[in-house]
């Protein structure tokens, strides 16, 4: 008997409002629009049995995205800008680096160049120096170093020495 009472018991419209309390969610998190149990079965129930709709103008401000949905999707649509931005970020640092780095390599190119040259100057001036050095040891070699004998300022070598020759009755060498 219990079997034929639940067959007859009336059951309620999806129109009426549930017996007890109502739990209101919402669907889309930007809508204020409150939506019922009851309600969400109705939109549930005509869904599974309509094709969807495509026409935006023919759908109801009711979203067919869960809040997860929408979560993972603007997770996605983030890690995308970000990698995007990240992207464009790191190609726009090279660039200026890039802008900022090739006049100073050339310079340094130059400077290496220079400091190349310079050195071999430098190299080619103490070479130069020993041979002044070498050539002044050469010319000396022929000069007579007498000591004992005072050096005034304005005195004529040459003079000097042919006195001494003379005092010493020997004749000096030719000049």
């Amino acid at each position: 008997m219990s079997n034929t009472n639940c067959s007859q018991k009336r059951r309620r419209h999806s129109t009426e409002p549930s017996p007890g309390k109502s739990q209101s969610f919402s669907v889309k998190p930007s809508s204020k629009k409150l939506i019922t149990d009851n309600e969400l079965k109705t939109v549930a129930l005509s869904k599974q049995s309509q094709p969807p709709v495509s026409n935006p103008s023919t759908q109801s401000n009711q979203s067919i995205f869960t809040d997860n949905d929408v979560k993972r999707l603007a997770q996605a649509v983030k890690a995308i800008m970000f990698d995007d931005l990240r992207n464009e970020l790191k190609s726009d640092l090279q660039m200026y680096c890039n802008s900022l780095t090739v006049p100073l390599i050339t310079e340094i190119e130059k400077f290496k160049t220079e400091n190349i040259e310079l050195k071999k100057s430098i190299n080619e001036a103490s070479k130069l120096s020993l041979n002044v050095d070498d050539l002044e040891q050469h010319s000396r070699k022929s000069c007579i170093r007498i000591c004992g004998v005072p050096y005034n300022q304005n005195e004529d070598t040459t003079k000097i020495l042919c006195d001494i020759a003379s005092k010493l009755e020997t004749t000096p060498p030719p000049l």
